[in-house]
């Protein structure tokens, strides 16, 4: 079976509802991680970002070199952003989300059909916030 990703050609770079909750205030991000990708997270280090199985994937990002404010900024800017949540909303993906590590960020998804197709695209998106 092989199955077409679609790419949605008109991604909304915001999600108004997602922005309208966190407009006014620093954004709440989980400090746990699923049970399930505790493995996955357990890879991860200096010089391993991104780890995935046959069904999930993690992704950290570090956020060293930033202060506190630019932090806040970054991820509230990343979560509002439509293109991160395109794997759950696609339906390709079963759960998503993202956890506060020490001067990092990581983002996750659980049972997804291609997930080692997600590195590059997050990492894009990413970049996009990083030099803003």
């Amino acid at each position: 079976v092989i199955r077409i990703m679609e790419r949605k050609a008109d991604a909304e770079v915001s999600c108004p509802l997602v922005t309208d909750t966190l407009e006014n205030h620093a954004p709440q991000v989980p400090a746990e991680l699923p049970n399930r990708l505790a493995p996955l997270a357990s890879k991860l280090g200096d010089n391993l970002h991104f780890a995935c199985d046959l069904q999930d994937w993690i992704l950290h990002y570090s956020l060293t070199g930033m202060s506190a404010d630019q932090q806040n900024t970054f991820i509230k800017d990343v979560m509002c952003d439509e293109r991160l949540w395109l794997p759950r909303t696609g339906g390709h993906c079963y759960a998503m989300g993202v956890q506060r590590v020490d001067n990092g960020l990581r983002i996750y998804g659980v049972m997804d059909d291609e997930p080692q197709q997600r590195r590059e695209a997050m990492e894009q998106l990413l970049a996009r916030y990083r030099h803003l």
